[in-house]
């Protein structure tokens, strides 16, 4: 039986769930618990669609927003289904508060390097968005996707796939577009609401943040600040940092962007994007405790912000490094092949 079959299983099987994601929550994030909480609502189920974090007013247009909630439940139910978490300590630490010893929890995600909590899991590091593996379940429960679902699921895939232009776009997410399109979801309307509703105090901050912008010599890497003084000045509390990556990543020659975010707590959030699949962000995440996915990923860091800085700077630039020298080997073996070969008598030479 598949992952897919096991939790199609549970979910028939059950009642009452609770479904939720990770804390900062984003739109492939707060699409696919809409979507699945919806979907599980059709059918009789009692669902609580929880958030930790608030949701960004941009996505206030999508059909049943109010549904979803930060008010935990007097009484638990059983399964809680945990969608878009690649691990639990830096992406969901709370929730220890949502589970009871006989909970029933179910992870279904597609970051690479998922930690595989939980009692069963969907793991898809190929699927462009979690908003894809939630497509493909409510299909096997049988479920129409109606006009209240199928915005969800498209503002989920647009946003993961960064307006289909990531790598991590296929076929298949242009396929399933369509069938969301062709169940009433508006793609000029929904790209207007995400990406051209931008509040006052965002463009602000960015503004700020681009005074501290830097690049490396060789410019393949860009990097800028924010620090809490900047979210004081533009008057607003949770950005979404994705709108400020995305356009530095439109640099020219640019293969790396890092954003270097101050929080209340005294921690570094971290967010590293790359441009096609020269750089692998994933792996400079992973080693600072974070992750992601190969184009997208970030960590969480505590220590002076300075220092914090040149770590992973290092890092980045050693990534970068030992692509461009495994590239000129390969160029290299690739002109003069007879190079490449050692001879018995050339070993330990």
């Amino acid at each position: 039986m598949s992952p897919e079959e096991q939790i199609i299983k549970i979910i028939k099987g059950e009642q009452r769930f609770i479904v939720t994601s990770h804390i900062n929550p984003d739109g492939d994030s707060i699409g696919s618990i809409l979507a699945l909480g919806l979907a599980l609502r059709k059918v009789g189920k009692e669902v609580t669609i929880f958030s930790f974090d608030p949701i960004p007013k941009v996505y206030n247009f999508l059909p049943r927003i109010d549904l979803i909630t930060r008010d935990i439940p007097f009484s638990l139910p059983k399964v809680v289904i945990v969608l878009d978490c690649g691990e639990i300590d830096s992406m969901i630490p709370s929730l220890s508060k949502l589970i009871t010893p006989s909970s029933i929890v179910i992870n279904i995600d597609h970051h690479q390097g998922n930690s595989k909590f939980g009692d069963y899991c969907y793991l898809d590091p190929k699927a462009a968005a979690v908003g894809e593996q939630i497509y493909k379940i409510i299909g096997l429960l049988g479920i129409r996707i109606d006009k209240e679902i199928a915005p969800s699921l498209y503002v989920a895939i647009l946003t993961d796939t960064g307006s289909f232009k990531f790598i991590n776009t296929t076929a298949d997410t242009f396929r399933i577009a369509s069938s969301l399109v062709k169940s009433g979801a508006n793609p000029a309307l929904i790209s207007q609401k995400v990406y051209e509703n931008k509040p006052l105090g965002l463009v602000r901050l960015m503004g700020l943040a681009l005074t501290t912008l830097k690049l490396n010599k060789k410019r393949e890497l860009a990097y800028l600040t924010i620090t809490q003084d900047m979210l004081k000045k533009s008057k607003i509390n949770n950005p979404e940092v994705r709108v400020i990556t995305d356009f530095i990543r439109s640099i020219q020659g640019l293969k790396v962007v890092l954003v270097f975010r101050e929080t209340k707590g005294k921690e570094i959030k971290v967010s590293l994007r790359s441009k096609g699949e020269e750089i692998d962000v994933n792996r400079i995440a992973s080693k600072f405790g974070g992750g992601g996915h190969q184009a997208a990923a970030g960590c969480t860091l505590k220590g002076p912000i300075e220092e914090m800085k040149m770590k992973v700077l290092e890092e980045v630039e050693l990534q970068i490094s030992t692509k461009l020298n495994a590239e000129c080997g390969m160029r290299n073996a690739e002109s003069n092949p007879h190079s490449a070969i050692r001879t018995p008598n050339s070993v330990g030479i």
